[in-house]
């Protein structure tokens, strides 16, 4: 796709729009992608660009889409996780405006008043206008042990607005953002595989400051939410086999602007004498991502 090319063109249909759309959806979902798991932090990102040029200084080809073989290419790649994924579906449609009409009298404009209800029920998601609909499967393989450790399908909307036609910048505007959106769905799905952990090394003024031992090298930063866990070890009554519980406190810490590249400043969020109370020295910590 060329800069500018059938930039201007006035399009009425997807299917008018498709062939110059089609092949740049995979690298949208790609760029998405990267940019939730940078914004993530904990984790650092091989683009597929730099798996391209891998793959072709030792010749090799597959189909990264196929579970069995992206555990290869990421063991190739020498990485801990894949994350494989494809555009499902993508759909461009024109929503009208809904208005509803009262004739008269408490019979008739109860029944208008119900059908503006149940379109507004109906079109929650989308607006008046033309809208994007994305449809996306993503997947997370953990390359060591080839198990699939996540599989979720999620769709996005974006509005790319009310005029009569649209144009191609605009749809991929709106296809771009659809999937970034709907990316934002698995961020808590992401985090629990890729949390940034840590630990308190320091504890200053009354337990009201903490030093944690993750900072900007692992993403972290300023106003991020800290959860700190407490780890429980347990003896079977019966087999002595011993096994460990992890509960997380109902507080947490705040990072401040004080953030090195391997430790941090955080805010404990409260000053309940109790809760502080569990607080000490070696406390894990993981950022929260809701």
């Amino acid at each position: 796709f060329a800069p500018g090319f059938a930039g201007g063109r006035a399009f009425h249909s997807y299917e008018s729009a498709s062939r110059y759309l089609d092949p740049q959806l995979g690298e949208f979902a790609q760029s998405a992608v990267e940019g939730v798991l940078v914004n993530l932090g904990g984790v650092n990102v091989i683009a597929r660009l730099q798996l391209d040029n891998i793959l072709k200084e030792q010749q090799f080809q597959m189909t990264i889409a196929d579970p069995e073989t992206a555990v290869n290419f990421g063991r190739l790649a020498g990485a801990r996780y894949m994350i494989t994924g494809s555009v499902d579906n993508i759909k461009v449609s024109y929503l009208p405006q809904v208005q509803p009409i009262i004739v008269g009298g408490s019979n008739d404009s109860l029944i208008a008043s119900l059908v503006f209800s149940v379109a507004v029920l109906t079109y929650d998601v989308l607006a008046a206008g033309w809208n994007i609909e994305t449809e996306l499967s993503v997947s997370v393989i953990d390359v060591e042990t080839a198990q699939v450790l996540a599989n979720t399908r999620i769709k996005g909307a974006k509005n790319i607005g009310t005029s009569s036609s649209f144009t191609l910048e605009q749809l991929m505007e709106g296809a771009k953002s659809a999937m970034s959106d709907s990316l934002k769905k698995i961020i808590p799905m992401l985090g629990e595989q890729f949390k940034i952990k840590g630990y308190i090394n320091e504890l200053r003024g009354g337990k009201q400051i903490a030093l944690v031992s993750v900072g900007g090298d692992m993403g972290l930063k300023k106003g991020d939410k800290l959860i700190p866990q407490v780890v429980n070890v347990q003896t079977d009554f019966v087999s002595k086999v011993q096994k460990c519980t992890v509960t997380p406190l109902n507080f947490t810490l705040t990072v401040t602007s004080s953030i090195g590249s391997d430790h941090a400043w955080a805010r404990v969020d409260t000053s309940d004498k109790a809760k502080l109370s569990r607080l000490k020295l070696g406390t894990i910590v993981y950022k929260s991502v809701k």
